[in-house]
């Protein structure tokens, strides 16, 4: 009884946080909720039952979950941003797709990240580095556009020495 109430919590808060950002999601998040939500029946049923198959079943559902969430962070999802002045754009870029890795004021450094407060590039060469990737950084001229890869290029300007 415990577990399925823990489990009901766990989706309702789930449920609230989809509403309190109004359902705006990709494709990616949808797939890893539905995977989500058929894993954990499955491994309530799997351990009442004591079917190892079945408690496999569950744990390959949330290992499927783990790697859609790493597949998504590699496309770096891009959420549509509606601002007129390029230098909010380029922050808002900059807090969607880059402060996972390079952190609020570009000093993080997670998984190899630059620390872009310390970066020597000059905008035409961060505009480069956007747009094809480098090293384990994925690349973004696919998910955005020429100008919203500008903005951002400027506003990494504004980060260094900081």
């Amino acid at each position: 009884m415990i577990e399925m109430l823990v489990t009901i919590l766990f989706l309702v808060l789930g449920i609230i946080l989809m509403v309190m950002k109004d359902g705006n999601f990709h494709l990616l998040f949808w797939i890893k909720l539905a995977v989500v939500a058929a894993g954990i029946p499955l491994g309530i049923i799997g351990a009442k039952k004591h079917s190892k198959a079945i408690v496999t079943l569950s744990f390959l559902c949330f290992f499927a979950a783990y790697g859609l969430a790493e597949v998504a962070k590699k496309k770096a999802v891009v959420q549509e941003v509606h601002v007129e002045e390029a230098s909010q754009l380029g922050i808002e870029l900059y807090k969607v797709n880059c402060t996972p890795c390079h952190g609020e004021d570009g000093k993080k450094g997670l998984g190899g990240a630059s620390d872009l407060s310390a970066s020597i590039l000059t905008e035409d060469e961060a505009t480069g580095i956007i747009t094809n990737g480098r090293g384990s950084m994925a690349p973004y001229g696919g998910q955005l556009k020429e100008e919203e890869i500008k903005a951002l290029a400027t506003y990494l300007q504004s980060l260094k020495g900081k």
